[in-house]
């Protein structure tokens, strides 16, 4: 147990040091204690026990080990509770022992240690004062309150008062309508109370506001308050016929005016939303024609626009307007149509004076002209949507007023023209949509997008660049759904060129490439843009003319539908190529993406439209070859332009495929029963796949990439496979040796004797000789075709002699491959000789085949022994 208690020393002395603040002499006091630790193992266990060391460990166990103390009671248990605060200050006025400087640890002799503990018992023990004892002082951490103040603050200090106001609004409108049966109410009595009702709301709200806590739940009142004049004196006209138009109008306008005053006076805007909010339930809530609606509205933001001139922060208020007029106007037409136009174009008008007097950099300002334009626009299509004349002429009207106002505006150098311009050219392909058809309208819309993009670059108008996008954009899809004559343009059989189809679409090219050409050096995305809308167009009347041709040649159905499929590819991949070109030299996206998709697309069509095309009388000379050579050329410039090899891949396979299609296509044509053309065509298949492989195998070891090697390996395999099942398969009229099939065989030997070589393994020449073995069988079956079942026997005579010249050959030349090999190939044929032969085969056909057998096997094994004696 001296050992132990030893250790109990070392721990109780550490915990020492730190208790005083010792801390950072710690680490020199723990190498200290491990020699020490060292020395006393040494002694304990080498050298003989002293025997006064016993008496002496015991006397510093008592020293060490004595009852807990009071003050370290405490520390314990302030431990444990996790309520008391040690300070290191009373806790180094508490200790009494003396320190032990480092240097003196480090020079004292090799019993300092056991002089130190010595010295330690004959200190006298701390004096413990009551009163300098530390309290135990439960100190709780303090409770984070998150206040919910804030929620409520919400809920009952804005949102409940506004719902209360809006419920009061609505209170009033049915106290109007009200028809009491228990006691008359006279439309004046109505009237009187709802002015009192709301000056009353108003004089609490003054009253109210004198506290400053209340100031919020007073602007709630004076909106209320005005809420509730506004629907009264409304009421008064259009519901109780107290008041006539001029006096409704006198107290509308003196309503609103002072709603915006005091709104200005008090810095609030919840007063003048809740004022406007009763300007518009009033109307909308009670039963009225659609044209004194509309005149309302009209007056409301008339007066609104006269307040924000002045008071320019309140512009939001002005959109407010504008946007609940276009919702209760598009509401109110449904029930009962706007028979006037001069109220949509008196609200045009009023807004069109605002664009006069006010800021002309305004973002709200701005978005307010926009949607002053679209009111009156959509208004317009709702109210002539079928006199398509009178749409026509009213646009063209209204954009003659935007043109005379911007060319005053541009003189007066005022940004609010950028605007008038724009609205110009959505007039004009307005009234071109309900005036001009078809090819006029296509034309049409080439011509304006042409002048709108000579502005952009003549008055660096860069506002007009989306208006020469859309009319561009628009010139694109009207030209596809043009009709002339009852025919549709793109598909119709006209004299190829010569045609109106010429007219449609080659003029918009032009005027595309032409702005294309002149927006280069200032918008260069917009040019792309009319680039591309370019480009795309004059495919696409190639595609038309291609069509137009061969539908009105003399060919046949089906091959001049093959012809149109075939030159519609050629178009695809010489699209896809021009697209990849421009974006060479743009670097933009928007030639990438579709020179991709387009030259997938075609492949696609190309490789799935091989398998249904008729058969030519030239099989290689003829349009499937020209759009096969394209595709592949298309694949190597996309591989070079992109530094990427799948497009050499594509262009590879697509080499091979060709072959293919082609090979059959000369079998197809050859005088050939139905057994052998399908014979034909599976070895040609097999021949050509093995090649296709070979090639891939060729480009991985060249380019070291897993996008060939893989392939390769699947290609490869795959046609062994089919190799090794047609070995079961002859035509009706075979020669042995001297056919399709042995070549295919030859080719694939070959095949994997080269793959043996560049991978270094033996696995392809173990599938070589059997291969081998495949092709001696197929060979061999096919002589009783020809002399007669009596030849059955030749097969385990074939089998026999291959695989003993295969495990000869192996134990010569010391190849493990292929004895192993050769093993197998003789077990199969001891089994087919013993199971087959005996019973199928006549006595001497028997003999040939039990003696042939025993003869390689006894030769195959005194070779293998006399080789082996040799070594």
């Amino acid at each position: 147990m001296g050992f132990f208690n030893f250790l109990l020393i070392i721990v109780l002395f550490c915990m020492l040091l730190a208790l005083q603040g010792k801390v950072g002499r710690l680490e020199e006091t723990i190498k200290y204690l491990c020699r020490k630790i060292n020395d006393y193992e040494k002694m304990a266990f080498r050298t003989p026990v002293v025997p006064g060391k016993a008496q002496q460990e015991a006397s510093v166990e008592n020293v060490v080990s004595p009852e807990v103390k009071p003050e370290e009671q405490t520390i314990v248990d302030s431990v444990q509770d996790k309520t008391v605060e040690v300070h290191a200050d009373n806790l180094h006025q508490e200790q009494t022992t003396p320190e032990v400087k480092p240097s003196e640890v480090v020079q004292s002799p090799q019993n300092e240690f056991e002089k130190v503990v010595a010295q330690s018992q004959f200190q006298p023990k701390p004096q413990v004062q009551p009163q300098v004892q530390t309290p135990k002082v439960r100190v709780s951490e303090p409770k984070v309150v998150r206040e919910s103040f804030d929620i409520q603050k919400a809920l009952l200090g804005n949102v409940f008062n506004k719902i209360g106001a809006l419920a009061i609004i609505i209170a009033m409108v049915i106290f109007i309508k009200l028809i009491s049966p228990f006691f008359v109410i006279t439309p004046m009595m109505k009237l009187i109370f709802g002015y009192v009702l709301g000056f009353g709301f108003l004089t609490s709200a003054f009253i109210v506001r004198r506290k400053d806590n209340m100031r919020n739940f007073s602007e709630v009142l004076l909106g209320t308050g005005f809420a509730t004049l506004f629907i009264t004196s409304y009421c008064g006209y259009s519901f109780l016929h107290i008041f006539n138009s001029i006096t409704v109008l006198i107290i509308g306008g003196a309503l609103l005016t002072s709603t915006y005053m005091i709104a200005e006076k008090m810095k609030t805007v919840s007063m003048l939303v809740i004022g406007l909010l009763g300007c518009y339930v009033a109307p909308i809530a009670i039963d009225v024609s659609s044209n004194n609606l509309f005149a309302y509205f009209i007056f409301v933001n008339a007066l609104s626009l006269i307040f924000t001139l002045r008071n320019k922060h309140y512009k939001v208020v002005n959109l407010v307007n504008l946007s609940i007029t276009l919702i209760g106007l598009l509401i109110a037409m449904l029930f009962e149509p706007v028979k006037a136009v001069i109220y949509p174009v008196l609200l045009w008008g009023v807004y069109l004076l605002y664009d006069l007097f006010r800021d002309k950099t305004d973002v709200v300002d701005n978005v307010l002209s926009a949607m002053n334009y679209t009111i009156l626009t959509l208004f317009s299509l709702i109210m002539f949507h079928s006199a398509h004349d009178k749409l026509s002429l009213m646009f063209s009207i209204v954009g003659g007023i935007y043109f005379l106002l911007s060319i005053i505006f541009r003189v007066l150098k005022n940004e609010v023209y950028k605007g008038f311009e724009n609205y110009i050219f959505v007039n004009a392909w307005l009234a071109i949509v309900f005036f001009l058809h078809d090819v006029h309208s296509v034309l049409a819309w080439a011509l304006l997008g042409f002048i709108a993009s000579i502005l952009v670059v003549a008055l660096k108008a860069h506002h007009l660049k989306f208006q020469v996008i859309v009319y561009y954009a628009t010139v694109f899809l009207a030209a596809l759904f043009a009709h002339s004559d009852g025919q549709l343009c793109l598909l119709a059989k006209y004299t190829p060129f010569l045609n109106i189809r010429t007219i449609v679409y080659l003029i918009p090219v032009i005027l595309m490439m032409l702005s294309a050409s002149m927006l280069r050096p200032i918008a260069a995305k917009t040019s792309n843009w009319m680039k591309f809308t370019g480009v795309s167009l004059f495919y696409i009347y190639l595609v038309g003319e291609v069509n137009s041709w061969l539908s009105s040649s003399s060919s046949a159905i089906s091959s001049g539908g093959y012809r149109k499929f075939i030159l519609f590819n050629i178009l695809g991949f010489m699209y896809a190529l021009n697209l990849k070109k421009i974006f060479l030299v743009t670097k933009s996206w928007l030639f990438n993406i579709p020179s991709y998709i387009f030259l997938v697309i075609s492949l696609l069509c190309l490789v799935i439209g091989s398998f249904f095309g008729p058969v030519y009388d030239l099989p290689i000379l003829n349009l499937r070859t020209v759009c096969y050579a394209l595709a592949v050329i298309s694949c190597l410039l996309f591989a070079k332009w992109d530094k990427a090899d799948v497009f050499k891949f594509f262009g590879i396979s697509l080499c091979y495929f060709w072959l293919g299609v082609e090979c059959n296509g000369l079998i197809h044509k050859a005088h050939l029963d139905t057994s052998s053309r399908v014979f034909a065509r599976a070895m040609l298949d097999v021949i050509i796949a093995i090649l296709y492989a070979l090639n891939l195998k060729k480009f991985s070891l060249k380019e070291n990439a897993l996008l060939y090697s893989i392939p390769s390996y699947v290609v490869f395999i795959l046609a062994g496979l089919v190799l090794i099942a047609s070995s079961y398969f002859y035509p009706s009229v075979y020669t042995p040796v001297f056919n399709l099939r042995f070549v295919a065989y030859v080719i694939a030997i070959i095949a994997c004797m080269m793959y043996a070589n560049w991978d270094k393994s033996d696995i392809y020449k173990c599938i070589a000789v059997i291969l081998g073995f495949f092709l001696c069988h197929s060979e061999s079956a096919g002589v009783p075709k020809i002399f007669g079942q009596g030849w059955q026997y030749l097969i385990s005579l074939s089998w026999v002699l291959y695989s003993g010249i295969v495990t000869i050959v192996g134990i010569v030349k010391n190849r493990k491959y292929l004895i192993s090999t050769g093993i197998v190939i003789i077990i199969m044929s001891i089994l087919r000789i013993f199971l087959f032969d005996l019973a199928k085969v006549d006595a001497l056909f028997k003999l040939i085949a039990f003696l042939a057998l025993g003869i390689i096997l006894m030769l195959v094994s005194y070779i293998y022994t006399a080789y082996k004696n040799k070594k």
